[in-house]
């Protein structure tokens, strides 16, 4: 590939106004997409009888879409399915700090990560209630696939950020582009960003912010120093908490693996069934904290780090029994 045919862009990104209602009545097409609906609005219902029905409710879903033609009207119908969802899988979502930011100002939101989906779904739910836009959410690519979940990704203002590089080159390149998209969304588009504070999820419990992610994150805006680089970025760090983890026995055979074979790459093949288990099992009291802008003078990516893991583990909230 030529220098001038190489992606300047991520891979998968949010969905155009122009193209969600196309979008969304291929998307009703989709059984399994169905089946995961059903299973989300009525997860009391046996998994048989969910299926059955999946087999007959695309005219139904066809015309519940029939009148959403852009990001907006879609994210305002799924808040009250989401609200749903939250109501039969937790008890209760509290949040803190939103109401001292000043939301309609474009801001990259840096959380920990604790399951596939759902932080990009609490932040979602607390810019709705503030009346402002929702945030784009960094994605790993390992995650765009089947098709039908990658058109769901990006309705949801998903794009893909790029886990796997074969080469170091690769890797840069990779870094770049996601750099200059974040810097676009944030300085062209006015438009959010949440991403996590490290790659992939903390399935062992440590919410640590990898200097690198900052070191990339500033590239965009060289030739400026490091500190008001971060300045520029309007840094805000997000805690989620979660009383239980569904998917707490993948996790801990995960790290099992990976401590018996450190060399073994993650697999990504069960994904599909840990982003179901986390939406929809119990996860008792939620809480989501946003923390105040990041303005210090920062010297490097090392400190810039340390001051966003002090704001985490300060807005963590635990749950002792």
């Amino acid at each position: 590939m030529s220098v001038a045919e190489q992606p300047t862009l991520p891979e998968f990104l949010p969905t155009p106004d122009s193209e969600v209602h196309a979008m969304l009545q291929r998307l009703a097409g989709e059984r399994k997409l169905r089946f995961a609906l059903l299973r989300g609005m009525h997860p009391q219902w046996p998994r048989s009888l969910s299926w059955l029905l999946s087999r007959h409710n695309a005219p139904l879903l066809r015309r519940r879409l029939r009148g959403i033609h852009n990001v907006a009207e879609l994210q305002a119908q799924i808040k009250p399915l989401a609200e749903r969802l939250l109501r039969h899988s937790s008890d209760g979502l509290s949040s803190s700090g939103f109401d001292n930011l000043e939301l309609e100002r474009p801001t990259l939101f840096i959380g920990n990560h604790r399951d596939i989906c759902l932080e990009g779904v609490l932040l979602g739910l607390m810019l709705v209630q503030h009346d402002v836009n929702t945030a784009r959410i960094a994605i790993g690519d390992n995650l765009f696939h089947p098709p039908f979940v990658a058109d769901l990704l990006c309705l949801n203002r998903g794009f893909s950020v790029q886990r796997q590089a074969s080469s170091r080159a690769q890797a840069v390149r990779g870094a770049s582009i996601l750099s200059t998209y974040i810097r676009q969304s944030l300085s062209d588009d006015g438009v959010s960003v949440w991403i996590a504070q490290r790659g992939g999820r903390a399935k062992d419990g440590l919410d640590q912010t990898n200097p690198a992610l900052l070191r990339m994150l500033a590239r965009a805006w060289k030739p400026l120093p490091f500190a008001e680089a971060i300045r520029q970025l309007r840094i805000v760090p997000l805690a989620c908490s979660y009383e239980y983890d569904p998917c707490e026995a993948e996790k801990a055979q995960a790290c099992f693996l990976a401590d018996q074979s450190p060399s073994d790459k993650p697999r990504s093949g069960d994904s599909g069934e840990e982003i179901a288990k986390g939406l929809v099992g119990y996860k008792g009291r939620i809480h989501i904290a946003a923390g105040t802008v990041l303005s210090g003078e920062y010297p490097d990516s090392v400190a810039a780090a340390a001051a966003i893991d002090h704001q985490i583990h300060r807005l963590f909230k635990l749950y002792p029994h």
